[in-house]
């Protein structure tokens, strides 16, 4: 069963008001990501000569970064198909339904993959997806969470596709300085009710995306029968883990 990768953005390249509200985009980091943080942005700042120029390196780049299958336990493996078309991305249309399209002009990529854990002794099967998106800059990359965060609030139940649906989505954003959050430049985390029509539901879903610098990762773990909240954030958990670590060391 293939399922969009969700948490990307509907943005394109103008200004349309959604890029309000995250302290991360102030108008030092407009420019060159290697310099000094503006007051209020994460103390973790991108090398100037890791930030890369064109498609070719921003794919090297998210290749270097992205998890196995194991990082999410080792149970899990490639899902079917593994990984989607890195020239485009999910887009939440107007009727709430995810679809596939075109990267605007201020991404260089988002490269998605998706894994899966196999039903086993009683519990249903699990699916995992990672997206990491390079960005030309901060700024637009800080666009992306924006609209990430506003997506909720004007669908609180998104269709994935013929067969999957999310519902009762809450999310909580955190830029850098609120609430404890002083690892990344922003971060947004949701959670609400997956259901499927050929492993039922609802099951618990987890969602999870940060910026650093010109660079948003994302994770997402959908449960099944047998899988509870607790099991399924734990999962979530440790794949972003690893995947904030690994943008970080690839990005000093």
């Amino acid at each position: 069963m293939m399922v969009l990768a969700v948490g990307c953005s509907g943005g394109g390249d103008g200004a349309d008001g959604k890029d309000r509200g995250h302290a991360a985009a102030k108008a030092g980091e407009r420019g060159d990501a290697g310099a000094e943080p503006a007051p209020g942005a994460s103390a973790f700042v991108p090398r100037a000569d890791r930030l890369p120029r064109d498609r070719a390196g921003a794919e090297r780049l998210a290749r270097s970064i992205t998890v196995q299958p194991g990082s999410f336990g080792p149970d899990f493996a490639r899902g079917v198909p593994y990984e989607d078309d890195s020239s485009q991305w999910g887009v939440l249309g107007a009727d709430c339904a995810w679809q596939r399209g075109k990267l605007p002009g201020s991404v260089f990529t988002s490269v998605a993959r998706h894994y899966a854990q196999p039903a086993a002794g009683g519990k249903g099967p699990l699916e995992a997806t990672t997206v990491i998106s390079v960005h030309r800059d901060a700024y637009s990359a800080d666009r992306e969470m924006a609209t990430s965060l506003e997506e909720v609030l004007r669908c609180p139940t998104q269709r994935l596709n013929a067969d999957d649906v999310l519902s009762d989505l809450r999310s909580d954003a955190n830029a850098w300085g609120s609430n404890g959050q002083e690892t990344v430049d922003d971060h947004l985390f949701e959670r609400g009710s997956y259901r499927s029509r050929s492993t039922g539901g609802p099951y618990p879903y987890e969602w999870a995306t940060s910026r650093l610098g010109p660079v948003t990762i994302t994770v997402t773990v959908r449960g099944s029968k047998g899988h509870s909240a607790e099991g399924v954030s734990q999962i979530r958990a440790r794949a972003f883990g690893e995947l904030q670590w690994r943008t970080k060391k690839a990005l000093r």
